[in-house]
């Protein structure tokens, strides 16, 4: 019974390693890169967003995403169907930006900012500046689909474009709101479970020690 215990033990000691020794490894549901764009010669031209959807599954499909900067800059985007534009923190928040977008089938209007308390709305608000992206930046390049395909799960989008400096957090958006966002990402609840066994499971070996 005590060789069976300590083999638990260690073998939820064993998994617990692994995860926290891989954690930086673990994959972003929606991922975000950085490209420099140069012409023939070396030049700058552009910076690139490359959007990477990781999900597997069909709700995650991304129809707008976000990306803040420290600085006013443009954005912009050949994808088919796709529209993009800057805006400061203040503009966000006080939901200037409306637009009718996923189109297929319904359309749908998505606002930025948060839902307002006082009235009933069908728009998809997807939530203020602070709670998506914290209070380090003060501007946000913006992409949606007007009636363009999703960035589809499993798939990714190399079409946004916008002139520096680099991204700072990102967002990216669904038929029902926020797909992911890096601000604030925390571990998945199971991984956070799986932390709380081990925990657990070694106090429980050094308490059977010291009363052995």
């Amino acid at each position: 019974m005590k060789n069976t215990f300590r083999k638990l033990a260690f073998g939820l000691g064993l998994a617990i390693a692994t995860i926290t020794a891989h954690a930086d490894l673990v994959t972003p549901l929606v991922s975000l890169q950085e490209n420099v764009i140069n012409d023939e010669n070396g030049n700058w031209l552009m910076n690139q967003y490359h959007v990477t959807n990781n999900s597997l599954i069909k709700e995650h499909d991304i129809y707008a995403f976000a990306v803040t900067n420290p600085l006013a800059m443009n954005a912009w985007t050949n994808r088919e169907g796709w529209s993009a534009t800057t805006m400061s923190k203040d503009e966000w928040n006080a939901g200037t930006y409306s637009r009718k977008t996923f189109c297929t089938p319904g359309c749908m209007v998505i606002q930025t900012g948060s839902a307002p308390t006082d009235t009933e709305s069908s728009n998809l608000y997807l939530g203020s500046f602070e709670s998506l992206f914290g209070t380090e930046e003060i501007y946000v390049n913006f992409y949606w689909s007007d009636d363009g395909d999703p960035i589809q799960h499993g798939d990714s989008g190399k079409e946004f474009y916008f002139s520096a400096p680099p991204a700072s957090q990102y967002a990216a958006f669904g038929l029902s709101g926020v797909v992911f966002q890096s601000f604030n990402n925390v571990p998945e609840p199971s991984l956070l479970a799986l932390f709380g066994l081990a925990a657990l499971a070694s106090l429980a070996v050094t308490r059977r020690r010291r009363l052995n």
